[in-house]
């Protein structure tokens, strides 16, 4: 494979140093040298040296910074983290569902998902464009149109093994953001999330450039930094046309 400049689209948000929707962090820091670091040493509080000969980069970042993936160790301390989650379950086929045009709190209902009925099945990654990542890093950055519960299982049902957002959640949770005061609250637990893990179904939440593959089949690329005892991994995520 050799794919062209257009057929590369990149799905993912870029992430901004202290300017994030989570905690993103990083400092360079020139006094790095390999071998056991003295555990006193903070590199966030370390002068920085413009002669160094060598600069290393040091980051503290959370597991839902930037587009990320959620895994079942979310919910569950016996679940799969992100360095034990197969790669396979994150990397084939996918379908971009348009469930644009909805209020935030609006739910994504049976008919728009049965919209894909024919165009999506099992194995498949599916991504849902709800027109909410253009909000993304700014003050209404939690707005967000969650499923109702026949939608998100008639896509369960299909054999999915990813299920992607552009906004920050597939959950009702009510009173977040600029969400009308009439969206009812969600049951505690988000039911919507452990109905993913319960059936091997990871999350992948604020995908950017959604629009850019709607109605289209690609191939997706999902790839979380494989790190021990982490629920969510910041994730680089690539569509490739045919």
């Amino acid at each position: 494979m050799k794919p062209t400049r257009d057929q590369i689209v990149d799905l993912s948000h870029r992430l901004l140093r202290r300017r994030d929707n989570y905690e993103y962090e990083a400092k360079l820091d020139p006094t790095s040298r390999t071998g056991p670091r003295d555990e006193r040493f903070d590199p966030f509080d370390a002068p920085f040296d413009e002669t160094a000969w060598y600069i290393e980069g040091v980051a503290y970042i959370a597991g839902k910074a930037g587009t990320h993936v959620k895994l079942p160790y979310t919910c569950d301390l016996r679940g799969v983290d992100a360095m034990r989650y197969p790669t396979e379950r994150l990397v084939g086929e996918a379908y971009t569902i348009d469930c644009s045009g909805k209020h935030p709190g609006e739910e994504i209902k049976l008919a728009d998902v049965m919209a894909a009925e024919g165009k999506i099945g099992e194995g498949d990654i599916v991504f849902v464009y709800t027109g909410m990542g253009e909000n993304y890093r700014t003050p209404r950055w939690r707005d967000w149109v969650p499923f109702e519960p026949a939608a998100l299982e008639w896509l369960l049902d299909q054999g999915i093994k990813v299920l992607g957002t552009d906004g920050p959640s597939i959950e009702y949770l009510g009173g977040l953001g600029t969400f009308p005061s009439t969206v009812r609250r969600e049951a505690e637990g988000e039911p919507a999330q452990h109905a993913c893990f319960d059936r091997g179904v990871a999350i992948v939440e604020s995908l950017a450039n959604l629009d850019k593959i709607v109605g289209e089949r690609v191939t997706a690329f999902i790839l979380p930094v494989p790190m021990e005892e982490m629920p969510a991994s910041p994730v680089r995520v690539v569509a490739i046309r045919a």
